[in-house]
């Protein structure tokens, strides 16, 4: 609990995010499934938001920083980690968003599917190329394959939900245009992407950090 309590002391947006996600997915479990519309499922939602609580905290315990390092390379580690948490919670924040039924707003799915991927490619090429000491060309092929597998495997995540649960993830509402559906945020995924690349690669040094 020491630890836990110390990431959340030196991180303020996290001071509210994870309270916020395990609050309010507590919420959701405990009340009754008849205070909310046919679409929505409280008991699914939340239990995603107390898991996106338990991940953000959790990523200090699988990425612990070598108190035995230079001053140099625990700040820019330290950096590179409450970043990639940042950004990492944004991108929850969004996906929480729509299964609070944000996803009925069409705009909505199409930027999450464009943000996330984007996003990712900022924080997570810049945290392995600090975490691990690696050349930052390495960093970005392997977040590519990261972040494009993560998108695939998204895509599969919404259609396994619609068919074992019951949700509506997976094309338009009631199935429909499922392939459009798909290749719609298949090119967004995509062009996330190449623009988070172009940013990555347009600084001729790395990150300060």
């Amino acid at each position: 609990m020491r630890i836990l309590y110390k990431v959340l002391l030196r991180n303020r947006f996290l001071q509210f995010v994870v309270p916020f996600f395990a609050i309010s997915g507590l919420f959701f479990v405990v009340t009754p499934e008849s205070w909310y519309p046919e679409w929505f499922f409280p008991r699914l939602t939340g239990l995603g938001g107390m898991i996106y609580a338990t991940v953000l905290l959790g990523s200090n315990l699988v990425f612990p920083i070598d108190r035995n390092s230079d001053l140099l390379t625990l700040e820019r580690k330290h950096r590179s980690l409450t970043r990639l948490q940042n950004y990492f919670a944004i991108s929850l924040l969004l996906t929480y968003g729509g299964t609070l039924g944000l996803y009925r707003w069409a705009p909505y799915d199409m930027i999450a599917h464009f943000a996330f991927p984007f996003l990712a490619m900022i924080a997570l090429s810049r945290f392995i190329y600090r975490w691990w000491d690696i050349p930052l060309r390495t960093a970005i092929i392997r977040t590519i394959l990261i972040v494009a597998g993560a998108s695939l495997l998204w895509e599969l995540t919404e259609y396994t939900s619609d068919h074992l649960l019951g949700t509506n993830s997976f094309g338009d509402e009631g199935g429909r245009n499922a392939f459009k559906d798909t290749a719609i945020d298949s090119s967004l995924d995509a062009a996330g992407i190449i623009l988070g690349f172009i940013l990555v690669k347009i600084r001729k040094k790395p990150w300060p950090y």
